[in-house]
């Protein structure tokens, strides 16, 4: 059978809602490093098995994805009944294979951990299977994809996980890489009762928002979108210094302790029961440095926008009963705002107050920004632009133009749940870490403002280091290094280990 023939036998289909319509048409790539010491064929025969597992629970992931855009809708297509596209295409789904020299400088995987799985050696090329080019309007691409690499010395694995943003979001992807892990029992029957309540629920979905529709929509009447101006999000800037990404590791307790004051300087201004979480703290921390970095370039009256992905599961009716069970889109990005002066008035002044005071400015935004969710009336707004988009890729456009993070902004996406306390099992792992990984990493992909707060042992909570991956342009990257090293003092000493840097002993 050739690939059009077994698409044309994918008659079953998904009922895809408008935020899945909505969400960025690309992949989520991300690499997992594993202490190895068995047997790689063992080890790769595994994880086939658990990818062939995890498919029979979500028979939908192992069809296609036809991507929209230009008046065509997103698809979803599926055969309950033929085979899936592991099985019709195995060497396009799922591939094994060992790390060759001149692909990767990093021969040995203690190396790897020594420097912190850095950001530069996770080349999506290398570490991931992905297809050459974006399906365009009406095509078709796999909705997930697994690579398997051994380091040359096969002290490690690095594990490149591929799933379509189409149809995941982070909630969606926490609980893919559970059933992956093997968390579920091996059960067919509860997988068909499981999967066609999955379908139910797409479908109810689907019906709901679209019965959150206004007639009359101002599509700018929150700052979170721009539609404003043409449909391409904001250019790059040809006469900027190129992207480069790069890993922020902080220890857990000066976290906390910055915790700590923030909320107590929050609280003071705005009333005992304001609030910031540590996530908010962190992601202000960034925002704060990369803004100091960035004052090089930025006037200071210049507006920096900071975006953060927001899980709206418990805040849809609908999915109150099993709000965290709900593979899909059900994410919305909030935007917050302020003058760069406000941010960095000072980006010499490393005294503690002075940082601590901006960071309490700045997450006091955020957090003001994730509450905005919390309004039945702005959730409704949110909802009837996803719905009333002509072209849905527009929305994302419109939020990036908002955002602009190429020049002043940065978007934000938290990944704390993302599998750093899963046992995945794989043969030859459980010696060390307990089959957990010792890294987890999003592909090198060095768009400048892009931010991620990486998975971390314990949430939120635990004593493990805090990573925060970074995107900026090469000169901000050098500032904002430099920076932190120099404002390490407020909390504990910076150091620079490759492209580590650690506030902290």
């Amino acid at each position: 059978m050739d690939k059009s023939e077994w698409v044309a036998s994918l008659t079953e289909s998904v009922a895809l809602t408008p935020l899945d319509y909505t969400a960025p048409q690309g992949y989520i790539p991300i690499i997992f490093g594993f202490n190895f010491d068995g047997s790689p064929l063992d080890a790769a025969a595994y994880l086939k098995v658990r990818l062939a597992r995890t498919l029979a629970k979500w028979p939908c992931l192992g069809g296609q994805f036809i991507a929209g855009g230009s008046g065509v809708s997103p698809k979803l297509i599926y055969s309950s009944t033929g085979p899936t596209s592991l099985e019709a295409f195995p060497n396009e789904v799922f591939d094994f294979r060992g790390l060759q020299t001149d692909q990767l400088r990093w021969d040995e995987f203690d190396q790897l951990v020594r420097e912190h799985g850095p950001a530069e050696a996770m080349d999506k090329d290398i570490l991931c299977l992905l297809p050459e080019k974006l399906p365009g309007p009406g095509e078709g691409c796999h909705p997930v994809t697994l690579r398997v690499n051994f380091t040359k010395d096969r002290k490690g694995i690095l594990l490149g996980l591929s799933l379509h943003h189409g149809i995941h979001d982070g909630t969606g992807v926490r609980d893919f890489l559970a059933c992956f892990a093997g968390l579920d029992a091996p059960n067919p029957e509860a997988d068909s009762s499981y999967f066609s309540r999955f379908l139910e629920q797409k479908k109810t979905i689907d019906w709901f928002i679209g019965t959150w529709e206004s007639r009359e929509v101002n599509m700018n009447a929150t700052e979170d979108y721009n539609f404003n101006e043409p449909s391409q999000p904001p250019l790059v800037d040809p006469t900027a210094p190129p992207g480069i990404a790069r890993i922020i590791s902080i220890p857990a307790d000066r976290i906390a302790k910055l915790h700590e004051l923030v909320l107590d300087m929050v609280k003071e201004k705005h009333g005992s029961s304001a609030f910031v979480s540590t996530a908010d703290t962190v992601s202000a921390l960034l925002w704060v440095y990369i803004t100091r970095a960035r004052r090089a370039h930025l006037l200071p009256h210049e507006i920096s926008h900071f975006a953060t992905a927001v899980d709206i599961r418990s805040k849809i009716p609908l999915l109150t009963d099993t709000p965290e069970s709900y593979l899909g889109n059900a994410f919305l990005r909030v935007t917050t705002k302020s003058l760069a002066v406000l941010l960095a008035p000072d980006e010499h002044d490393n005294s503690p107050i002075a940082i601590a005071r901006c960071v309490a400015y700045a997450a006091h935004l955020i957090r003001k920004a994730i509450q905005t969710l919390d309004s039945p009336s702005h959730l409704r707004h949110h909802l009837s632009i996803a719905v009333n988009t002509a072209n849905p890729p527009d929305v994302d456009a419109a939020v990036r133009r908002v955002i602009d993070r190429g020049h002043a902004g940065v978007d934000c996406s938290s990944w704390l749940a993302l599998g750093a306390d899963l046992n995945f099992h794989i043969p030859g792992t459980e010696h060390k870490n307990g089959g957990k990984p010792v890294f987890i990493r999003r592909a090198y992909a060095p768009f400048p403002g892009a931010m991620n707060i990486m998975p971390r042992r314990g949430g939120t909570k635990g004593d493990a280091d805090w990573e925060i991956w970074v995107a900026l342009r090469g000169d901000d990257m050098e500032r904002l290094v430099r920076g932190l090293r120099e404002g390490g003092g407020a909390f504990g000493r910076v150091r620079q280990d490759f492209d580590v840097m650690l506030w902290g002993d």
